[in-house]
């Protein structure tokens, strides 16, 4: 037998080229071919397609989780209770005549005063403390309000003070009081 990729002679009986590798299909001799022989051999399967509809539900139902987490995650955290830095408008505002960066500080203080002029809603505390927002806070005159501190800006003597208002202030051994 002859390889016909390498033209190496080889034995009659050989399955496979020894120099090039080449497989033969081997051929029984006749009187050797009384009981089939069954061969596995290898047949790929068809691939199956993908169903659209399971695809399409797949991501609709992601996109619906995300939103949710979108919407949940806020509200959680709205609820983890935020230590106040300042338990009153006396410490505050010696805080603040000290210098004292007090941007992103939780202050509790109680409203002496509560006006809507045209710039805003204000809470008056303290005696030159004035807390402005833009939304409507929902506090009165006797309200304790608890807020974070956004932007502060002195105006000759006067503290005017930006804020969002907080829903869940917990008093800690580090809040600072007059006391």
């Amino acid at each position: 037998m002859i390889c016909p990729r390498c033209k190496v002679q080889l034995p009659d009986n050989s399955v496979a080229c020894n120099r090039c590798g080449l497989m033969f299909q081997y051929q029984m001799p006749p009187q050797q071919q009384m009981q089939p022989q069954f061969q596995q051999q290898y047949q790929p399967q068809p691939q199956q397609k993908k169903s659209t509809k399971k695809l399409i539900i797949g991501l609709v139902c992601g996109i619906i989780g995300v939103i949710l987490l979108a919407f949940m995650i806020p509200l959680i955290i709205s609820y983890i209770p935020k230590e106040i830095d300042y338990g009153d408008d006396v410490s505050f505002e010696k805080a603040l005549n000290k210098g004292e960066n007090c941007v992103g500080k939780v202050v509790r203080f109680k409203v002496q005063e509560f006006k809507t002029p045209l710039g805003g809603y204000n809470c008056w505390a303290g005696e030159h403390l004035n807390f402005v927002s833009v939304r409507n806070p929902g506090y009165s005159k006797g309200d304790i309000a608890t807020v974070k501190v956004t932007k502060v800006v002195n105006l000759d003597g006067k503290w005017q003070i930006w804020y969002k208002k907080v829903k869940n202030g917990k008093e800690t051994s580090r809040t600072i009081k007059s006391d």
